[in-house]
């Protein structure tokens, strides 16, 4: 699964990457057809990410969501 960030983050960022990615997930640094989820601060903003996300049918959350969301995961096996 492949999380992109945009904008700022309450969060440090690294510490949001580094819990993405100890939950097994990989970090995207942009916004494709194979991003599973993009986190923002507002997931209204009409961003490039945004959009992007959008059009490729992508869940936009806000960054309470996905902390919320990281509590949940666990990473597989292997």
């Amino acid at each position: 699964m492949r999380v992109a960030f945009s904008g700022d983050t309450s969060v440090d960022r690294e510490l949001l990457e580094d819990r993405t990615v100890e939950a097994g997930l990989h970090v995207a640094g942009s916004v494709s057809r194979l991003t599973s989820l993009l986190v923002t601060n507002d997931p209204d903003a009409a961003t490039s990410k945004t959009l992007k996300a959008r059009s490729f049918g992508t869940p936009v959350v806000d960054e309470a969501a996905y902390t919320q969301l990281l509590r949940d995961v666990a990473p597989a096996d292997g």
